[in-house]
């Protein structure tokens, strides 16, 4: 079985429709948010977004049981609160690992 039939499996379909829908336009959204991490005046706010972002959907998925994909929101969640502390502008020379 296949993620998305574990979830239409053990979930009501309107919660795993709704994950869906608000993953869909977490994901949409984030690619701003990357890109203004190259502008100094967008950095800090563009990195606590996308911390929300990924807090956000590392509860949807803590919730929805889906384990693999939860490590890594956490993952990514602990690494942008790394930046968060650092508060240093995000160069486009360091996008080369993306």
């Amino acid at each position: 079985m296949g993620i998305r039939s574990d979830l239409d499996a053990n979930f009501d379909f309107e919660i795993v429709d709704e994950f869906l829908d608000h993953y869909a336009m977490m994901v949409e959204s984030m690619e701003v948010m990357i890109v203004d991490l190259s502008k100094a005046n967008m950095y800090e706010r563009s990195i606590n977004e996308l911390f929300r972002v990924f807090h956000n959907i590392k509860s949807a998925l803590a919730y929805l049981e889906i384990v693999p994909m939860n490590k890594l929101a956490a993952f990514v969640e602990d690494e942008l609160e790394t930046l968060r502390k650092k508060s240093r502008l995000f160069h486009k020379k360091q996008w080369t690992g993306f």
